[in-house]
């Protein structure tokens, strides 16, 4: 199932084992803002402008390249998160893009896990 989100940024887990979207919608006077923490990220693809983020869990997250920020939506599901441990992925598509244009705009799991690795695990 394809969802579409306003805004997102990539997450850590404490461990580093995995990472997952928090992304979310803006709503109006009826329907208020809506977020959504996906289940991991199994692969993505680049079709410019945006990125589809296939779960874990199979959903598809389409994100746009521009969009990758916090906005109200998330900034307290983040806050929370980030107090359970987890790290916001500064700069997660500009990480991830390069590799995309190589590799005919797919990467699968173990190639994100390891572009999006914070960079105290890189030294």
């Amino acid at each position: 199932m394809l969802q579409k989100f306003d805004n997102w940024v990539i997450v850590e887990s404490p461990d580093k084992s995995h990472h997952r979207v928090l992304a979310g919608s803006s709503g109006s006077y009826l329907n208020g803002d809506s977020w959504k923490l996906n289940s991991g990220i199994a692969a993505v693809t680049y079709d410019d402008p945006h990125l589809f983020v296939k779960g874990e869990s199979g959903s598809v997250y389409q994100l746009n390249k521009d969009s990758e920020l916090v906005r109200m939506n998330i900034a307290g599901v983040l806050s929370q998160i980030v107090e359970k441990g987890w790290k916001r992925v500064d700069d997660a598509f500009g990480k991830l893009l390069p590799e995309l244009e190589k590799n005919e705009g797919v990467l699968h799991k173990d190639a994100c896990k390891a572009l999006l690795l914070s960079s105290e695990e890189i030294s």
